[in-house]
């Protein structure tokens, strides 16, 4: 398999007050470039896995395990949800969405 794209992961973890700015405070961690094969899911396989005709599923493969649960995917320059993870003996299996309407 070619993993001939890359990719930009990032998580985003529990809000944290910040008592000098006195708001809270989303803090991300970025895991950018990481090679991957990106390919669209059909839509039977879509139906049958989240029961949704309407979702524009994709399925990025990584080659490696994944340690973390990652929020969003940064692919082309767009924001993807991720909706289902995977993780195989060798490689992890995101399937993502696309976040319409939602300015990065």
């Amino acid at each position: 398999m070619r993993y001939s794209e890359r990719v930009d992961l990032v998580v985003e973890e529990v809000s944290k007050y910040n008592p000098l700015t006195k708001k809270k405070e989303v803090t991300q961690k970025n895991y950018s470039n990481l090679p991957c094969n990106v390919n669209r899911l059909s839509r039977e396989r879509t139906q049958l896995d989240f029961g949704e005709m309407a979702k524009d599923v994709s399925v990025v493969r990584l080659p490696k395990q994944l340690k973390f649960e990652p929020t969003y995917v940064l692919l082309k320059g767009r924001k993807y949800k991720v909706m289902d993870i995977r993780v195989y003996d060798h490689s992890t299996s995101l399937f993502i969405s696309e976040v319409l309407f939602n300015a990065i």
